[in-house]
């Protein structure tokens, strides 16, 4: 079943996450979890052993997608404003690293970060580093900020 929200409500549940983040002083929002990226984004997939992240920049006022390249056209139906992808997981270069360098490219590697959880928690043989491993910013757990925004 494929679920239709309108672009307004997308467009007010952003409202309120650069409003909760502007209130505690925090630069950006990543998520790592399926069900408030899906919130937050309209992108709807299962964790698996490829990360997948939402970043939402707050002076920026962008929300970006990361992804493997295999989700791009799916992706790119989302409501985001943008989608970065990678090759392939492990690879080379393991993806959360390659993600800590969009963070560094955008600024944000010595920001103050908010993210439901310290790093991504897919399974299916996941490994790999924690975000606060790969920035030299505060990262501040708020896994609770987009589940209250749910509860309405």
């Amino acid at each position: 079943m494929t679920v239709c929200l309108r672009e307004d409500e997308y467009t007010q549940r952003r409202a309120r996450i650069r409003s909760a983040l502007a209130d505690r002083s925090l630069d950006a929002l990543c998520l790592f979890s399926s069900t408030q990226v899906f919130y937050l984004t309209g992108f709807a997939f299962l964790a698996t052993e490829r990360p997948l992240a939402a970043i939402y920049r707050v002076e920026a006022d962008l929300l970006t997608l990361f992804v493997p390249l295999l989700e791009r056209e799916h992706a790119d139906e989302a409501f985001v404003d943008e989608t970065t992808t990678y090759d392939e997981y492990p690879g080379r270069v393991h993806p959360m690293n390659q993600l800590a360098s969009l963070l560094a490219d955008w600024g944000l590697s010595s920001a103050r970060i908010a993210a439901d959880s310290d790093g991504y928690g897919g399974g299916y043989g996941y490994v790999g580093p924690r975000l606060g491993e790969l920035v030299s910013g505060e990262v501040t757990l708020v896994h609770d900020l987009i589940e209250r925004m749910m509860w309405i």
